[in-house]
């Protein structure tokens, strides 16, 4: 949606993340997603998935739903774009 570059990209931003511990997690850089696609707020609460399809299957998920939070300035937390990078 945005470039790299541009100062606004993390608004639009999930990231699929592996956790020191071997799971993955979905996050903002802000908060975590639990796994109803639900957010909390801090990366220490997010759900731990054990598989990397099952994390990036939220956050596909969560994607279209985040961006328009984020354009009508709704929701607790309106942030996010998708990042599929591994």
């Amino acid at each position: 949606m945005l470039p790299r570059t541009d100062i606004n990209r993390k608004h639009y931003t999930l990231f699929v993340e592996l956790t020191r511990r071997g799971a993955w997690i979905v996050h903002d850089g802000h908060g975590g997603y639990d796994s109803d696609g639900d957010w909390v707020p801090g990366l220490a609460v997010a759900h731990e998935f054990t598989d990397y399809e099952d994390a990036l299957t939220l956050a596909k998920q969560l994607a279209p739903r985040i961006v328009n939070l984020h354009h009508n300035h709704s929701g607790p937390h309106a942030t996010g774009h998708q990042e599929w990078t591994r």
